[in-house]
């Protein structure tokens, strides 16, 4: 049977004791730590929150009986941006680590090998994505690998590393209109849609490496170059206009 446990809760974390870790909203609608115990119906709220452009997304884990690793900020600093921090339940205490790192919406995860007692996180950096071992013992830090797409990590219970991707290659296929002279561009990665064929036979279209989206332009053989020569972001909507195009 289902039953309504606590109310307005996200990125729910079980600890061994049976309690449960949780972010909820405070009066100043900060998504903030909190801890219940369903056994007593008791609720405590911690003094860490986390900025509302990452509350909803999965950055709480669990690594022992004692310890989280969450991303967010203790309370009262409005100055401090959030980070990546080893929080330890009882006594309370939250320390930065990976202080190299800055949790980003959509682009960070957060994993612990609990075979070696270590902590696996990944955040954009630059154009790229590395997957980062702290020792929360030392505080000290591996980089296993940096790749140029966003990743999803995971640890089993013999310590292999489980990785998903979110890259999808894309090809551009051209063909006349009865169907015959097809050519297909080789796949390239970061292409996503949408697309729209120029008259020169050019197509502008989207490119994501890393956090860096930008609206480029692909000549069949040829590098894909900006379409507009920016260091901000440049993406969709696009369309070709006028009697030219």
């Amino acid at each position: 049977d289902e039953r309504m446990v606590i109310e307005q809760a996200v990125n729910p974390e079980p600890m061994d004791d049976g309690s449960l870790i949780f972010l909820r909203l405070n009066a100043a609608r900060q998504a903030q730590l909190h801890r219940f115990w369903s056994w007593n119906g008791k609720t405590e709220a911690r003094p860490f929150i986390r900025d509302s452009d990452l509350t909803f997304f999965d950055l709480l884990e669990r690594l022992d009986a004692n310890h989280i690793v969450a991303a967010g900020k203790p309370i009262g600093d409005s100055k401090v941006s959030d980070g990546f921090y080893l929080i330890t339940l009882n006594p309370y205490e939250a320390k930065r680590i990976a202080t190299s790192l800055q949790p980003r919406r959509g682009d960070s995860t957060i994993a612990t090998d609990r075979t070696t007692n270590t902590i696996l996180l990944s955040s954009s950096e630059g154009n790229l994505y590395p997957l980062v071992r702290v020792d929360p013992a030392t505080g000290s830090q591996e980089t296993l690998f940096s790749i140029l797409q966003k990743i999803d990590v995971d640890v089993f219970r013999d310590g292999a590393i489980a990785l998903s991707t979110f890259d999808r290659p894309l090809q551009i296929v051209r063909f006349d209109a009865d169907g015959t002279d097809v050519t297909t561009t080789p796949s390239r990665p970061g292409l996503s849609r949408p697309s729209v064929a120029l008259p020169d036979g050019r197509t502008l279209l989207t490119s994501e490496l890393g956090p860096k989206v930008r609206v480029q332009i692909l000549d069949r053989d040829r590098e894909s170059v900006p379409f507009a020569q920016t260091e901000e972001n440049t993406q969709s909507p696009f369309t070709a206009a006028g009697r030219d195009r």
